[in-house]
């Protein structure tokens, strides 16, 4: 590791599912996740980016937005893996 906010985001791809905002409900928030499996599978970073801007952005606010690419080339890379079989 030692990547920055790739790590951040490849640390936390295994667990979106479970960090829901909590003004999105359940039902919303699956179809929400979904959504974000279009762009994961694209590779396509600012698809991602956009995705966390809309639905995290306190924790994309943490984040350098000059480093956005990399916390969402971690997301990418962890989702990848867990969808090959990798993990």
């Amino acid at each position: 590791m030692k990547q920055g906010y790739r790590d951040v985001g490849y640390l936390f791809a295994p667990h979106i599912r479970r960090f829901k905002p909590p003004a999105i409900p359940s039902y919303s928030w699956i179809r929400r996740l979904r959504a974000l499996a279009e762009p994961v599978e694209a590779r396509n970073q600012a698809g991602v980016e956009r995705w966390f801007q809309t639905h995290y952005p306190g924790l994309m606010g943490l984040i350098p937005v000059r480093l956005h690419h990399e916390f969402a080339a971690g997301v990418i890379e962890r989702a990848v893996e867990i969808a090959s079989g990798e993990e």
